[in-house]
Formats: C-alpha cells, structure tokens, sequence
C-alpha cells in the first residue's frame, strides 16, 4: 500500500499556497475547489470559518486537494482524473450531534488507492472534533471493500436494513 499524507490548512491563503500549482494543473477541471478556496481569501464570510481546506500528497508532490463548505460535502479532486474528481465523501447534519456519512464515491479508475478511506477518516475525525458524538453510514453487506475499508476506520456494524418496493398489482 502506497502511503498518502493528508494535511489540513488553517486558512485559504496556506491551502492556495500548497494546492495552487495543482489546482492549476487541470483548471476547468478543479475550479470548484480552486475558485470557492480563492473567494475565501479576497471575501470572506461569516460560513468560511468552518470551512475544512486540505491537500493530499503522494512522494512529496500534490495529488489531491479537499474542500469543504458549510453545505456539509466534501469533494477531493485530482488532476488526472477525467471530470477532476478522484473521490466524494459528504456528510448531512441535522442539527443534532449525530452524522450520516454519505455519499461516499469513488471513480473505478481511481479504486484501490486510499482515497476514499482518507477522506472518510478526516471527515470522521473532523465531525468528532466539531461535536458529534455518534456517526452513521449505510453500505452494502455484499460489498466486502467498503465494509472492510469502515471497519479500519472504526465503524462498527449496528444493524441491518431492508428496502422493499411495493408495486401496485399487475392490471
């Protein structure tokens, strides 16, 4: 496994500094990062105080940066990737002290490179540290990957659900 190295920036202007380059690499691609992170900086809002700023690096060199906002997502987007986006992970708070994990996603041409785990992991840890006191997901028992990746991270199965359809009877 190929160690990655996540850092959390304390402001836009340190994230711009380490994600800049990167960012610009794939312009169309990372505007979303790069223009929200930019408008932080000459205009910053009451909502840019929670705002989580991160970059991943692999041998030294940028590979990934993460945004997040206060609409309760994170996007991790990398030059490579075809639409800039090498993995998603979002959250929805309720208000309460308790987070649901979702959506969680990774591109399959990006799978198998920790991604999705670092980003699940931080935005755990970042929920803790912001108050939560409990935190969910919901994922697939037949997906081995996913349910071995949360058990690394911490989660525990809790329960099991069932979704049934109910369709009015055939005519």
């Amino acid at each position: 496994m190929t160690a990655i190295h996540l850092t959390v920036h304390e402001s836009a202007a340190d994230f711009l500094a380490a994600a800049g380059a990167f960012l610009n690499l794939s312009e169309a691609e990372n505007s979303i990062v790069s223009i929200s992170a930019a408008r932080m900086v000459s205009g910053p809002t009451g909502d840019d105080a929670d705002a989580y700023l991160a970059t991943v690096e692999h041998e030294g060199a940028v590979v990934a940066a993460a945004l997040h906002g206060s609409s309760g997502s994170v996007m991790l987007t990398g030059g490579s990737a075809p639409d800039g986006v090498v993995s998603l992970a979002g959250y929805g708070d309720g208000g309460t002290d308790v987070a649901r994990i979702a959506p969680v996603f990774t591109p399959p041409g990006y799978r198998r490179r920790n991604y999705a785990s670092a980003l699940v992991g931080e935005l755990s840890r970042e929920l803790f540290e912001q108050g939560k006191r409990a935190m969910f997901l919901t994922t697939d028992v037949a997906n081995p990957t996913s349910n071995s990746i949360y058990r690394k991270i911490g989660y525990l199965p809790a329960a099991d659900h069932y979704h049934f359809d109910f369709l009015p009877p055939p005519a």
